[in-house]
């Protein structure tokens, strides 16, 4: 136990050079106490610390970063999604800046939505995937196959452009002679 280890917390719980029981002692007699012993317990800091004027309630203090979210469990489809969708913005980034670069084809975010939805809709519990989730995943895998290869194209295209033109980009170390 880490009160073992450290003077200061020893002597924070009184321990002092005592023997310190072991975790699997103290587990067992925490478990002991019920859950309604505990409550009463709570009331009672509650009540005295009220008294003493050490809280009024006025303010409530949180000693954590934990805190809710809406991040959803991670299925096969929604990564594929999730990777066509991050890909195509960083895509539509490099279009902005040089179009030329970037080419001329199509970015389908609608229609790979509606496959990622169209599996997740079709696809039942346990991994029981159904005929139609099977061959939107067929073409889902085939897209975000489609548009890496479009990306790691738009890639190599930037980097040739860079070094023919010798552009400096921030942050970035060009180790070749100027």
């Amino acid at each position: 136990m880490r009160i073992d280890d450290s003077n200061y917390l020893r002597r924070f719980v009184r321990i002092y050079n005592g023997p310190m029981m072991s975790f699997t002692t103290f587990c067992e007699l925490k478990n002991a106490i019920r859950s309604r012993t505990w409550k009463k317990i709570n009331e009672a800091l509650t009540r005295a610390a009220i008294e003493r004027e050490l809280i009024n309630g006025e303010r409530a203090r949180l000693d954590t970063t934990a805190y809710e979210t809406n991040i959803h469990w991670p299925t096969d489809s929604s990564l594929l999604w999730d990777t066509y969708r991050t890909i195509a913005r960083l895509i539509k980034s490099v279009r902005d800046l040089d179009p030329e670069v970037a080419g001329d084809k199509r970015l389908q975010l609608k229609k790979i939505k509606k496959l990622y939805t169209k599996i997740a809709r079709h696809s039942g519990k346990k991994g029981v995937i159904s005929k139609a989730a099977k061959t939107a995943y067929k073409v889902l895998i085939e897209r975000v196959g489609d548009i890496l290869e479009w990306a790691n194209g738009v890639c190599d295209r930037l980097q040739k452009k860079l070094n023919k033109d010798r552009i400096r980009v921030p942050g970035r170390i060009d180790r070749g002679p100027y």
